[in-house]
């Protein structure tokens, strides 16, 4: 059973959840200002290691050098796919805004 609120109250009650809704839409905003900057350097970052690993693996294969890089992540793949094999499952929550 519902109890009866005063008008007062159903105006307070109406502001604060006003309020509350806009706070939490300024916060959702900012985490995606965030993360859009954050994936921006990613995207950036994997792009000067992906021309750095080029350059070292070109060198590697003109000097007959072992390639630590490509060792590593084959034992790293090795790992994981001995720990978790097919148990690997991604949950990502996209919106649209993501698929933009």
């Amino acid at each position: 059973m519902a109890v009866k609120l005063s008008q007062e109250q159903v105006g307070f009650y109406r502001n604060v959840v006003s309020f509350t809704k806009n706070d939490l839409e300024d916060i959702q905003n900012t985490i995606e200002r965030e993360l859009s900057g954050v994936k921006e350097r990613i995207t950036k970052l994997n792009g000067e290691k992906e021309s750095s690993r080029q350059i070292y693996d070109a060198i590697c294969q003109r000097l007959g050098m072992e390639n630590e890089f490509a060792k590593m992540e084959e034992e790293q793949t090795a790992e994981v796919d001995a720990k978790y094999g097919d148990e690997i499952d991604i949950d990502v929550e996209l919106d649209d805004a993501d698929l933009e």
